[in-house]
């Protein structure tokens, strides 16, 4: 279906517009999105209107077709292409496992490595396709105002480090045992007094994940009669990549655990022990990264399609 006029209205003039027209006339504010992968129509009307955003996430091609794009006031318009998906970030790794109750695993353990994001996925190919182009008030005698914006997607954030697990806190100390000897006269230590546990130490946080880097910009086709492709080509193309992913953050450490607490020994079994000492500290795990943030993917090609002098449409 190809809608016979399409304007695009500045909002210092919308009140002129009635908006309910739609299919003669399109009121849409700066930066709006026209969320098809094509843009049908006889008559593209730029009015002052600063952006507009055009394309659907996954669709195989963006495609602008008219038989005549309007400039009105010859007022610069950005007409940017809808990236093909958002940035896939990585999952965050899991935390580290605290310390138990056991002599052997009373340490935290790490924090597992953040997962690395996807990498951004390439803009599709922009079909720029018209008869001609047109000038509004003051008449054309410079370049067409137009900047025409087909960017790739952003690369993925690398997931988050996993927090280092807490350190178990130490056992605490027991008294001893004894017994009497030489009828009551003498105290005898059977079981030396055991001191407070050294606590547990915490484990580290995960490494953060890498960020993967951004995708290209589409190829852009520029499809119609000779006159319209030396306008077209004088218009501002740019194939900008996406950013690159960043990485992500380390996983902050665990607690370190608590000593445990010796107790005063029985008789006969000596002085009082110490308290056990608590867990050593553990570091932040350490930031992602990506290799690709100083390589940026070129742009895709601008291709020139001459067709006829007039461009043909289907109803």
């Amino acid at each position: 279906m190809i809608e016979k006029t399409i304007e695009f209205i500045d909002a210092n003039i919308r009140a002129a517009i009635n908006a309910a027209s739609v299919g003669t006339r399109f009121d849409v504010r700066d930066d709006t999105v026209w969320p098809s992968d094509i843009l049908n129509v006889e008559h593209l009307v730029f009015y002052r209107l600063s952006s507009l955003r055009i394309g659907r996430a996954d669709s195989p091609f963006v495609a602008i077709v008219a038989r005549e794009i309007y400039f009105h006031d010859g007022t610069a318009t950005s007409l940017v292409t809808v990236p093909t998906s958002p940035a896939i970030d990585g999952p965050a790794g899991p935390d580290g496992r605290h310390g138990i109750d056991r002599v052997e695993t009373l340490d935290g353990e790490a924090g597992a490595e953040g997962g690395v994001g996807a990498p951004g996925r390439r803009q599709p190919p922009l079909i720029l396709l018209a008869g001609r182009v047109g000038y509004g008030v003051p008449p054309g005698g410079s370049s067409p105002p137009l900047n025409i914006v087909s960017r790739g997607a952003n690369g993925g954030r690398g997931g988050d480090g996993g927090r280092g697990g807490d350190g178990e806190k130490g056992r605490d100390g027991t008294p001893g045992r004894n017994h009497l000897e030489d009828g009551g006269s003498s105290v005898v230590c059977d079981v030396q007094p055991v001191p407070g546990q050294d606590g547990g130490n915490a484990g580290p946080g995960g490494h953060g994940g890498a960020g993967r880097p951004a995708a290209p910009g589409g190829d852009v086709y520029i499809v119609g009669p000779q006159d319209f492709i030396r306008a077209a080509l004088d218009f501002k193309i740019d194939n900008l990549a996406g950013e690159d992913g960043d990485g992500g953050r380390g996983g902050s450490p665990g607690t370190p655990g608590a000593g445990g607490k010796s107790v005063k020994p029985v008789a006969g079994c000596g002085p009082r022990k110490p308290d056990g000492r608590p867990g050593m500290p553990a570091n932040v795990g350490d930031p992602g990264h990506n290799d690709d943030t100083n390589d940026p993917p070129a742009p895709g090609p601008v291709y020139e399609i001459p067709l006829g002098s007039w461009l043909p449409l289907p109803d």
